[in-house]
């Protein structure tokens, strides 16, 4: 899959067919977040901890949003903070690690319409297996401010 990655310009979108746990990948990215939190806003979040730590819990705050990207960069960008774009502010947190790179926005939209959302992994349940076409961009991010791309 690197191999494709590195030949397609960024921003492009790449289509995959996945057999993937989405519940289970979307509670890792979660905890991943939690882990490099420390504004505590994540940490202190009615009912993330829980969505978390529970495997058969599918309630995922209302506020809390998760998206992916395809990346190859080694710029890594592992933090969260604020960010105003064209489209407003945002609150959000990012992971790079190729070939992905996660994203959250709390309470706000994210600064880019193209990300793949995976907040929907939710309705899966923990150890469900599913065959899954993504549409996921390729983005390359731009400093090391989250949510900023080239």
């Amino acid at each position: 899959m690197m191999a494709l990655t590195n030949r397609i310009w960024a921003s492009q979108t790449i289509i995959f067919e996945y057999a993937i746990q989405p519940l289970n990948i979307l509670k890792q990215a979660l905890s991943m977040f939690m882990s490099i939190d420390t504004s505590d806003q994540l940490l202190n979040l009615e009912g993330l901890s829980n969505f978390v730590l529970d495997k058969d819990s599918k309630a995922l705050p209302d506020s809390l949003r998760v998206f992916i990207y395809h990346t190859t960069t080694k710029q890594v960008r592992n933090g969260w903070g604020m960010a105003r774009t064209k489209k407003g502010y945002h609150t959000l947190g990012e992971i790079t690690f190729p070939p992905f790179g996660i994203v959250y926005a709390l309470n706000s939209e994210p600064t880019r319409n193209d990300f793949f959302e995976i907040t929907d992994f939710k309705n899966y349940n923990f150890n469900q297996t599913a065959q899954a076409r993504l549409s996921i961009p390729f983005l390359t991010p731009k400093t090391y401010i989250p949510g900023l791309y080239k």
